[in-house]
């Protein structure tokens, strides 16, 4: 009966010691090749390289998940076994049973790493959904940001920086609203009457500034910058609007809309 409990804890060994190895020597293979003489801090230095590192370890952790689930379970049963014969085992089935505990403690610290690969590839998510707030509005484009914020796995950093969702969310209702504005204050038949300036600049100022986008977001800390820029430009043209130099909006109005 003590002989058959044994060769079970040997096997259960095996399976970790092979479950840790393989694990371990894949993921540092792979970001040994991809940071190769980088340092933490220069790891993301552009949106592809950003895409390729979130890419490569979301997969990374997807094949970790299960084989820490599957971690889990054996983890738990080892120690099940352990308190059930500490009564009854000989010096060599201590000898084993402190061997299993040492794989026990190297498997929580492979799931801590676990958990700071998570942390690193929310980071990159984050960035990468960010990163398109500067960018000139392009549908495929905030559709894959949006799928890039979706996949965060930290439920608490999703909600402290669910405005980056927002604002790309928004991002194509604001930016279509903006362009209607310059379109109008363009074809407007006001804009080359010497009489009517004034009203002209009040009237689209006022258009811009009613904006819910501008009211919302415009000001706050986190924005969408590229339509900031654009919002900015619209308004200067519209200051410097008077007899002689009429505004025009020709440099700033995007004709795929």
């Amino acid at each position: 009966m003590q002989i058959t409990r044994i060769m079970k804890i040997k096997g259960l060994i095996l399976i970790l010691v092979s479950l840790f190895i393989s694990t371990n020597i894949m993921a540092q293979d792979k970001l040994k090749t991809l940071f190769k003489g980088k340092s933490k801090k220069n790891k993301i230095e552009n949106v592809d390289s950003i895409k390729l590192v979130a890419d490569s370890l979301h997969r990374e952790l997807v094949n970790r998940d299960s084989v820490y689930r599957v971690n889990i379970g054996v983890i738990d049963s080892i120690r099940a076994n352990a308190r059930q014969d500490s009564l009854r085992l000989t010096v060599a089935a201590k000898r084993q049973r402190d061997s299993l505990l040492n794989v026990i403690r190297l498997k929580d610290r492979e799931i801590i790493t676990l958990k700071a690969n998570t942390g690193f590839v929310d980071t990159c998510m984050v960035k990468l959904a960010n990163r398109w707030l500067y960018e000139r509005f392009d549908k495929t484009d905030i559709d894959e940001a949006i799928k890039y914020f979706d996949r965060i796995y930290s439920s608490k950093l999703k909600e402290e920086m669910s405005i980056v969702q927002e604002l790309l969310r928004n991002y194509e209702r604001s930016y279509r609203e903006f362009q209607t504005i310059i379109k109008e204050a363009q074809s407007d038949i006001d804009r080359r009457n010497p009489f009517t300036c004034e009203e002209y600049r009040d009237k689209y100022k006022r258009r811009i500034e009613n904006m819910m986008y501008y009211w919302k977001y415009y000001k706050s800390e986190w924005n969408i910058r590229y339509l900031n820029e654009q919002i900015d430009k619209a308004v200067q043209i519209i200051n410097n609007h008077k007899d002689g130099k009429y505004a025009d909006f020709s440099s700033i109005i995007d004709l795929n809309l």
